[in-house]
């Protein structure tokens, strides 16, 4: 819904919006499954408006989050080859909490934005999502800090996962690759059959070796 502004994917060519070429507002959903080719064979990398190419994406909320601005409502992290600044809800934010269904988490938030599963955050090489010996709350709370500190510098997190749909493709793949193989052991191992039934034994035998005395 383009009068949601959580539901806007707003683009830029670079992590300053002072020298944004682009800014065209997109749906952000179906923007994340371009740029990654959920639904196509090659990712989307630049702005299919205006063809500018693409470095960070904001929601509409976050569009006007600057260095200046504040930033402790909103996570930055990388994804693919793009980065995306999502915001974040919190229960004294009442424009924006009514639009969440979940507990307004940031990685819930990033969960929901991919529709993604097997959600794993990573930080500078660390697994930081999911992490057993903190609470849901305090995960959240360390992404917006790491995010914060991030400012409009390259983003420390990295976000990995499989986006709901693409999953069946992998088991696809994978069913494919296992009758393939299954099917190429059948066909050779007849061959083989074959081989040792009818024509080896229709081949002359080799010839005896003779001893000179």
């Amino acid at each position: 819904n383009m009068d949601h502004p959580l539901d806007v994917g707003i683009v830029f060519n670079g992590l300053s919006h002072s020298d944004n070429k682009c800014g065209h507002r997109l749906l952000l959903s179906p923007l994340t499954k371009y740029l990654d080719g959920t639904h196509s064979s090659k990712r989307g990398s630049t702005c299919p408006v205006c063809q500018t190419p693409i470095v960070l994406v904001t929601d509409g909320a976050a569009s006007a989050t600057t260095v200046d601005s504040n930033t402790k409502n909103t996570v930055f992290f990388k994804y693919g080859k793009q980065f995306f600044r999502l915001t974040v809800a919190s229960s004294s934010d009442s424009q924006w909490f009514w639009l969440f269904s979940q507990k307004p988490f940031a990685q819930q938030r990033i969960a929901k934005v991919f529709q993604m599963k097997g959600l794993k955050i990573l930080c500078k090489g660390k697994v930081v999502y999911p992490d057993p010996t903190r609470t849901q709350a305090q995960v959240s709370q360390r992404l917006l800090d790491i995010s914060a500190a991030d400012q409009s510098t390259k983003a420390s997190l990295v976000v990995m996962g499989t986006r709901v749909g693409q999953e069946l493709q992998e088991r696809a793949v994978g069913l494919f690759s296992y009758l393939f193989h299954t099917m190429f052991h059948i066909v050779f191992g007849s061959l083989q059959w074959v081989y040792q039934l009818v024509f080896r034994p229709a081949l002359p035998p080799p010839p005896t070796p003779t001893h000179q005395d």
